[in-house]
């Protein structure tokens, strides 16, 4: 159960209270990984970890220059 802080901060946020359903689920795969042979579970992680989006975005220099200036290119002209 969240406090009730945390359920109305949640609730400011993303407009809907949580359910923690994803806190439950990776509690019971962390549960369960652990009962596993330590090869089975490197081989989880691993596969685990190829399927997660990544959240940062690569940019070559160029690239984040150009973004940099787009966004806070203002600040530089005074």
């Amino acid at each position: 159960m969240r406090s009730g802080f945390a359920t109305i901060k949640q609730y400011y946020r993303e407009g809907e209270f949580d359910s923690c359903k994803g806190k439950w689920v990776e509690l019971f795969s962390c549960i369960s990984l652990k009962t596993r042979p330590a090869s089975e579970v490197e081989a989880v992680l691993k596969q685990r970890e190829v399927s997660k989006e990544h959240i940062w975005q690569f940019r070559t220099q160029q690239e984040a220059a150009d973004h940099w200036k787009e966004h806070f290119g203002h600040l530089e002209e005074e």
